[in-house]
Order: structure tokens, then sequence, then C-alpha cells
């Protein structure tokens, strides 16, 4: 079974702070496939190499054969099409949608959880931490769900903030 990674790299103040952030890039990671949504929207495979918008739709094959699907889906969002009907869509700016059949979910089976619930129609046990705790407050949810990669934090601060997103 292929697993699926979200990872938003965020710019502006640290924590849960009244100061807006900005959302830099989603990279989406699924088999062996890597996808970086940046602002813009702009769109890149994992290396670097950038594809152009307008050469969209463009198909991604996994080393088990499967596709991963990068397109265009209006004037404002783009978005990647996954195996198994899990679809993310960001707008290159401020708005990132996950939309995923229930089967995803661990009530169909699936292992979908996170930030995003575990797709059980169970609200209550939503706020898993990747130990398996329930959290009930929403900032130590956040806080415990966070990666910490001291390399991308440093990428990240080297980057400086973002220049096109006005409350950064």
């Amino acid at each position: 079974m292929a697993t699926l990674s979200l990872q938003l790299e965020r710019l502006g103040p640290s924590g849960l702070a009244a100061l807006p952030s900005c959302t830099k890039t989603i990279s989406v990671r699924y088999s062996s496939v890597s996808v970086v949504l940046s602002l813009g929207p702009s769109v890149s495979l994992e290396g670097g190499r950038e594809i152009s918008l307008a050469d969209l739709p463009k198909s991604i094959q996994t080393v088990d054969g499967a596709a991963v699907t990068v397109r265009r889906r209006s004037s404002v969002f783009v978005s990647v099409l996954l195996p198994g009907g899990v679809e993310v869509w960001w707008d290159g700016r401020a708005r990132l949608y996950v939309d995923a059949p229930r089967e995803a979910g661990t009530g169909g089976g699936g292992r979908f959880g996170g930030l995003c619930g575990n797709l059980n129609g169970r609200a209550a046990d939503d706020s898993s931490t990747p130990e398996g705790d329930v959290e009930c407050q929403i900032a130590a949810f956040a806080e415990r769900s966070k990666l910490n990669d001291p390399q991308l934090k440093r990428e990240a601060e080297g980057r400086g903030k973002c220049q096109h997103n006005h409350h950064c």
C-alpha cells in the first residue's frame, strides 16, 4: 500500500500567534512521486524540475504503475489527483483543500489521519496524534503534528518571509 504525505512549509510568526503567516509550499508525496505546489501557483517535481501551468494536465507514473495527475482546475486552483480518489487543491496563495473519499478513512479500511482527521465518521477522534493520543486542545494538536526536522527549519529560515502574502 502506497503512503500519502502532505507537508506544508509555512513562513511568518511561529506557533499559533495572533499574527498571520503564509504557506510557501505544499509537498504532496505519494509512493515514488513528489509534487511541490508553490506560491503563484507554480508546480515542480522533487529535484526542482518545474512544470509549466500551460503543460497541465500532466500524469506522473509511480514505481508501481499508478498515476499521479497534476491539473489546472480553474484560473485559480491547481490540483493533484492521487490513486484512490484523494485530491489536493491549492490556490497558490492561502487555500488548501484535501478531498478524500470515505474509503480512504479508517472507517473504510484506509489509514487516513493527521490534521485532516481520519474520515471514520467520529469527530471525537479526529484529533488523534501520531502517537495515538487524542488531543482536546487545537493548539496542542497542531504543535504535536509539526515536523521536527532541523534541516527543514534551517531551509525555511534561510528563505525569508513570503513576499506574495501581504500579511507576512
